[in-house]
């Protein structure tokens, strides 16, 4: 997120709810004393809610307009603190290395599940997608035949039990397909993948 931008949002909210309390203030201040001040004074309180939520609108906006202070890049879906990019029509299909690389260009790597949640959002959004079989993920048995280890160096059962299946020799990368399972593929076959960085 931009220092600068956020930031300078940030100032105007705070602004803007600075000036909000002083109207508040101001009004009590003007009231004469008696009855009437305390009912003047309840309906500038009342105001008050209001004019803090059109402050938090306006706020959301300048962030949102500004693709500085978006949490993931256009194109890449958020969720539980990461951004997640699913090349299915955005991107060709691309062999295992070529689409780690692709995501090494983009500051992520392809996917390391690390949970059921985190499966079930890839399962959901892999239901939207109903033409294409699988997606690469970042779980490879390359430098050892039958060891496989996630991108960030971890056992493939080190986060949650996945069995990989048609696991043989020249089967070294691993997709993702429905219902959670995953695979073993040859690397250069083509197909889609998903990169995963943080937000």
């Amino acid at each position: 997120m931009s220092q600068d931008t956020c930031g300078t949002a940030g100032k105007g909210a705070d602004v803007c709810t600075d000036s909000s309390l002083s109207h508040q203030e101001n009004g009590q201040r003007d009231q004469p004393a008696g009855g009437e001040a305390v009912g003047n004074s309840v309906s500038s309180t009342e105001r008050l809610p209001a004019q803090l939520q059109r402050c938090q609108r306006e706020m959301q906006q300048m962030l949102t307009r500004d693709p500085r202070c978006r949490r993931c890049p256009d194109g890449w879906r958020s969720w539980g603190g990461h951004c997640y990019f699913f090349s299915p029509g955005l991107d060709q299909n691309r062999p295992w290395n070529e689409s780690s690389a692709f995501c090494r260009q983009h500051n992520s790597s392809l996917a390391v599940i690390r949970d059921p949640a985190e499966m079930d959002f890839l399962q959901g959004v892999m239901r939207n997608f109903s033409s294409f079989p699988f997606l690469w993920v970042g779980l490879t048995d390359d430098q050892e035949e039958g060891r496989w280890l996630w991108w960030d160096g971890t056992d493939v059962q080190h986060y949650m039990p996945l069995m990989v299946h048609w696991d043989t020799d020249y089967r070294d990368c691993a997709d993702l397909r429905g219902e959670g399972s995953v695979f073993a593929a040859e690397c250069e076959e083509y197909g889609p993948w998903v990169c995963k960085r943080e937000s």
